[in-house]
């Protein structure tokens, strides 16, 4: 609902990512409705509610009409006393401009859509179904009087192991190169991992021998085998990226925990007024948001000791469509690689209120790519700080001690209290996904950020 000074109104937006169309309802004030103690709201000839979405939607961009049940199990980011869903402690605080909430990280879906398009100048009339049957999706909310200066958001609830990802990818590469080679559909998965980001890429990084890791046609030994083996064992599936995300050997791969279903992630980086100031004061935030097997790990401005490293990644034409975040808080580090379409800056924008009205001013792609790991600190042991003759192999023997117990890989940080003691910072890796179908959105953040995805104007 639009709510100002010169009018009220409702609307309904639907965002089409494949058929890059865009359709924005609007409705007169007086056929909204809204419970103001749950989920159940009514917008002209639609219903929402926490398990169901009705959609009756009659424009002249389009119509579309169906309806969707939504499937437990919900996976909602906790709300407690003292700590408000995704904005922890800060959502309790009055006079913020915007708000959110995430209802549900991942459930599951059913029902369908009809979509009917109206012909333009670049394409006929369309009329197509929309099967959300096994599906899955995402709810979030947001409220208040405005949105942020500038934010980045991203979001998937679609994860794959990255050792899935990366054979995946590598068998379209050789499909595209027309090697003669076929997976089996029995072969056992192989698993992916993760290296420390203080960790040298060379650690772990050779692969091991064949060990009936997949099944290809012809024998094991065969060109196509070693070809796909080679290419699974030194792919850089993750160019540019950084330390982050250096692929490890196929050895290293067999440890990394596979991404349970209920997995999801939803991150916001966001450039927001101070309550009380003139306008030009501001105040940069974040949230980031992991739900797996359960739980809900959750890092951001409000948590202790927070801070954020964000860095664009060009594609080497000049052009930016990869973003990393590493956000390290209390004993986690999240470390996330966004990948947006190149032409996300191209597609229909999306309308937000401002005080001139519904501006169509938000990027958004729902077809991006994100990688996603979360360490966790373990305890450290402390030992002698290296004299100058051996400095030079005291921490290659302090990393070569930590190797063969897990993925708890460990670098030496600075003397402490000044004493001949260093201490040997280990991390567990508790995640490793590859999220597919991500939404990734973005405002104003040339300004803000000094970082624009793919090419276009900003504002």
């Amino acid at each position: 609902m639009y709510h100002s000074p010169k009018e009220d109104f409702a609307f309904v937006q639907v965002y089409l990512a494949k058929q890059r169309k865009y359709i924005f309802h609007r409705v007169p004030y007086s056929e909204f409705k809204a419970s103001t103690t749950c989920l159940d709201v009514e917008v002209g000839g639609s219903h929402f509610t926490s398990t169901s979405a009705s959609i009756r939607v009659n424009d002249e961009e389009g119509t579309v009409e169906g309806d969707i049940t939504l499937v437990p199990p919900f996976a909602p980011w906790p709300v407690t006393k003292t700590k408000y869903g995704a904005m922890g402690w800060t959502g309790r605080v009055p006079f913020l401009e915007c708000y959110h909430g995430v209802l549900s990280f991942s459930h599951g879906l059913r029902g369908s859509l009809r979509v009917s398009l109206p012909a333009t100048a670049g394409a006929p009339a369309n009329a197509f179904v929309v099967n959300f049957d096994g599906g899955k999706g995402y709810l979030e909310k947001d409220w208040g009087t405005g949105f942020p200066k500038g934010y980045f958001w991203i979001q998937s609830n679609h994860f794959v192991s990255e050792q899935q990802d990366t054979i995946e990818s590598t068998i379209a590469a050789l499909a595209a190169e027309k090697a003669p080679m076929r997976a089996s559909p029995s072969a056992p998965p192989v698993a992916s991992a993760s290296v420390d980001p203080e960790i040298p890429p060379s650690a772990a990084s050779e692969p091991p021998a064949p060990s009936g890791g997949l099944a290809h046609r012809g024998t094991p030994g065969s060109s196509a085998t070693g070809d796909v083996l080679a290419k699974l064992g030194h792919l850089k599936a993750c160019p540019g990226l950084g330390p982050e995300f250096t692929p490890l050997g196929l050895q290293a791969m067999g440890l990394a925990p596979q991404p349970p279903s209920d997995a999801g992630l939803v991150m916001s980086v966001a450039v927001v007024p101070i309550p009380g100031l003139p306008n030009k004061f501001s105040a940069q935030g974040f949230f980031g948001g992991l739900h797996f097997g359960g739980r809900t790990i959750a890092l951001g401005t409000y948590t202790w000791g927070a801070h954020l490293n964000m860095r664009p990644v060009s594609d080497g034409s000049g052009q930016t469509n990869n973003l990393v975040f590493t956000a390290e808080s209390g004993r986690y580090r999240l470390s996330v690689a966004a990948h947006a379409p190149p032409d996300i800056a191209q597609q229909p924008r999306l309308k937000i209120p401002t005080a001139k009205g519904m501006e169509p001013l938000i990027h958004e792609s729902l077809e991006g790519t994100i990688r996603v790991r979360l360490w966790e600190a373990v305890p450290a042991a402390t030992h002698r700080q290296p004299t100058p003759e051996t400095e030079q192999s005291t921490p290659d023997g302090m990393l070569d001690a930590n190797r063969g117990k897990g993925l708890a890989i460990g670098g030496h940080l600075p003397v402490l209290d000044g004493s001949d003691k260093v201490i040997i910072k280990r991390w567990k890796l508790l995640f490793a996904g590859v999220g597919h179908n991500a939404g990734i959105e973005y405002f104003n953040t040339l300004s803000c950020f000094g970082v624009q995805l793919g090419t276009g104007d900003d504002q």
